[in-house]
């Protein structure tokens, strides 16, 4: 998080079907649930970082930080700054991605952060499915 920093203009570059945020230099897939499916935290861990594109095998599931750097706070009804890049963002209770943090007291919980909704960031089992959202680089 770059607090005070002002948004690049642009602030994200399209190339194929990644996007990189000009504000923290992180590689985002241009699809928000490029495998089309809902998975629990572990099997959303496994398809990251197996996943390969754009020239790229270091992709990873993104932890709480980073996916809440692309919430716009200012925008009360969608948590994506307007005119972003991205394709099939959920929305509502299917707009919930998963990050990679857990829960610090407890190993059955991860954080999701709801892209496709508010900005809030709330946890759940691990065992419930919610939508992938793979990054590469690193903050």
């Amino acid at each position: 998080i770059r607090a005070g920093v002002a948004w690049p203009s642009p602030r994200f570059t399209v190339s194929g079907d990644c996007v990189t945020d000009n504000l923290t230099g992180l590689m985002w897939t241009k699809d928000a649930n490029l495998s089309g499916t809902y998975k629990t935290w572990q099997q959303a861990l496994d398809y990251a970082g197996g996943l390969s594109l754009c020239g790229y095998t270091d992709w990873r599931l993104p932890n709480r930080k980073e996916l809440r750097s692309l919430v716009d706070y200012s925008n009360n009804q969608v948590a994506l700054p307007s005119g972003h890049p991205f394709s099939s963002l959920g929305s509502g209770s299917n707009g919930y991605y998963w990050t990679s943090t857990s829960f610090a007291r407890d190993g059955y919980n991860a954080w999701f952060v709801a892209v496709g909704d508010d900005g809030s960031v709330t946890g759940n089992d691990k065992n419930q499915y919610h939508p992938v959202w793979p990054v590469r680089g690193g903050i």
